[in-house]
């Protein structure tokens, strides 16, 4: 499996934490992190932690995107672990800036199916794509 590919796996198990926790403290991810990080190199759980990171400062602008894509759906109705995939692929292309947004799109639409929920399939790509 690829870094990249494994970091975003990293970031989207700390993140499902935060989500779980309704919380947006960093430190909560950090004890993710540790849980989760001892099989990955350190430039895995890196890029992990950058992708958190921007996330969750960018979590408003990229719920705004998310949600401006879903007519009639509410916040509440789009899964869990969909939402972070998404907010992962958005934030990559679009404030990390960087991987490029096909690259981000297809990590994401292709991870979204093991992840995520029966619907995971054809909700993240509707999104994103």
């Amino acid at each position: 499996m690829l870094p990249r590919r494994k970091s975003r796996i990293l970031a989207l198990c700390m993140l499902y934490a935060l989500d779980m926790q309704r919380t947006d403290d960093l430190a909560v991810s950090a004890r993710v992190e540790n849980i989760f990080s001892r099989p990955f190199p350190q430039s895995v759980t890196d890029y992990a932690r950058s992708l958190v990171t921007s996330v969750v400062r960018n979590a408003e602008s990229i719920d705004e995107l998310i949600f401006r894509h879903t007519h009639n759906w509410d916040k509440e109705r789009i899964a869990m672990v969909d939402r972070q995939i998404m907010r992962i692929a958005i934030c990559e292309f679009s404030f990390k800036r960087s991987a490029p947004a096909v690259v981000a799109i297809n990590e994401a639409v292709g991870g979204a199916p093991n992840f995520g929920t029966a619907g995971t399939g054809r909700g993240v790509p509707s999104v994103l794509v």
